[in-house]
């Protein structure tokens, strides 16, 4: 509900409803204010700052609107780092370009939610093909070029993949592959773990 000033409902006026159309959508936050108006023409409308992420931590990136643990996903389940707004602005910007919908979901979490659900952060090396040309690809490639850091959400008790270590020499070495035990474990607690939703059209990109 839309409340004016004076606290009363303000009437609003549907002229035109398309929804084949996209489009952009912003956020607006004002520094230490919860509330206030925004004039429209002549009507004063009552707003509240937009919930976003804690950009300037260190957030964990799930691309879809679930955590979908894939039989490949040996090494764990791929996530992607970034520690400021920028390098969030950039990844949504790489997604976009290679194809990827304003609208398409994306999960967010903070480095120390894993471990209320018994998993953990291994950094990893992103699979990086030497001429990439699908869309998956070019997105991987382009992620690293912008120093958004690849890494594993692995199950508490796994190995920890060695730094450093390249990608090949990881598909290499089974000793720190996830085995089925422990897949299924990723796959369960990846349930209970705390995501928020967020979509490239909530920010400009």
């Amino acid at each position: 509900m839309l409340v004016g000033p004076a606290g009363l409902p303000v009437e609003t006026e549907l002229e035109e409803l398309n929804e084949a159309t996209e489009v952009d959508t912003f956020n607006v936050t004002i520094a230490d204010v919860a509330t206030y108006f925004v004039v429209i023409g002549s009507v004063a409308v009552l707003v509240h700052n937009a919930d976003l992420p804690p950009f300037d931590e260190p957030l964990f990136w799930v691309f879809g609107k679930t955590i979908d643990v894939r039989v490949t996903d040996t090494d764990g389940k791929s996530v992607w780092r970034t520690k400021s707004r920028a390098d969030v602005d950039r990844m949504f910007e790489i997604r976009v370009k290679n194809g990827r919908s304003k609208a398409d979901p994306h999960l967010w979490f903070k480095a120390d939610d894993p471990k209320a659900a018994k998993l953990k952060l291994n950094k990893s090396p992103a699979n990086v093909v030497a001429n990439p040309s699908t869309p998956g690809e070019i997105t991987t490639a382009e992620l690293v070029k912008a120093e958004i850091q690849h890494y594993s959400l692995r199950p508490e008790g796994a190995v920890d993949i060695p730094e450093g270590i390249s990608y090949d020499e990881l598909q290499k070495r089974e000793d720190l592959h996830l085995n089925k035990e422990q897949m299924t474990d990723l796959t369960e607690r990846s349930e209970s773990l705390k995501t928020t939703e967020m979509k490239p059209r909530e920010l400009k990109c």
